[in-house]
């Protein structure tokens, strides 16, 4: 496989499986984070996308992370405070 080839399947595989972790994060919660910039949301969208996946990282701690990006987001005016709260409340509601 060539250097470029190479670069185009993990270009590929990095792009299936961000629409995969999309896909994860319920329907009606997807429109409130396109007003984030691509890298925290992409961030942000991977935290939330499942909450039970096999990581060594704890889920109180990425349920953490998840609520800081929210309320960072928040205070730079990328959300309003109603997305905030709606996506505030899906974190604390996810089971540990």
């Amino acid at each position: 496989m060539s250097q470029g080839n190479h670069h185009e399947a993990i270009a590929r595989s990095a792009s299936q499986r961000r629409a995969d972790e999309l896909r994860r994060v319920p329907e009606a919660l997807r429109p409130l984070l396109q007003s984030i910039p691509e890298r925290p949301r992409l961030l942000l969208i991977t935290i939330l996308s499942d909450p039970v996946i096999d990581t060594p990282v704890p889920f109180e701690r990425r349920r953490g992370m998840a609520l800081g990006m929210i309320y960072m987001a928040g205070k730079r005016d990328e959300l309003t405070p109603p997305e905030v709260s709606t996506l505030v409340g899906y974190v604390l509601d996810l089971p540990a």
